[in-house]
């Protein structure tokens, strides 16, 4: 069989061998494939509303998360802070112990004049 015949064989099988008509489908049939259709799009939706609730709970979390950090760096902050008060106020005593801002004369109620350690403050200690 030739080639060229070959070709023209397969291009009338083509054009004049298949059915123009498209299948037919009963009312039934269209009706369960809606419904089917918009059973799977109910659960498509359903599980993407359960994954933003989700997603919403998540983020509730991560502020209340950061609230709570925040306010635990808060109380963190005031115990240092109160911490450094009361190591610089025991440093000033024991520096004003020592002597450590001078000397300065006192006079007492008798009228005596005698000489004590001149009282330091927190300012002292960054001298």
């Amino acid at each position: 069989m030739d080639y060229r015949a070959f070709l023209v064989a397969l291009g009338c099988v083509a054009l004049f061998g298949c059915s123009n008509t498209a299948p037919s489908y009963s009312q039934t049939d269209r009706i369960n494939g809606l419904v089917e259709s918009e059973t799977r799009l109910q659960l498509r939706v359903d599980g993407l509303e359960n994954k933003i609730a989700k997603m919403e709970r998540e983020q509730l979390q991560d502020r209340q998360f950061s609230v709570d950090t925040f306010n635990a760096l808060g109380s963190l902050r005031k115990t240092f802070n109160k911490n450094v008060g009361i190591e610089n106020e025991e440093a000033v005593r024991d520096m004003t112990r020592r002597g450590a801002c001078g000397a300065e004369w006192t006079q007492a109620t008798d009228g005596q004049w005698f000489q004590t350690n001149k009282i330091c403050t927190v300012s002292d200690l960054k001298k």
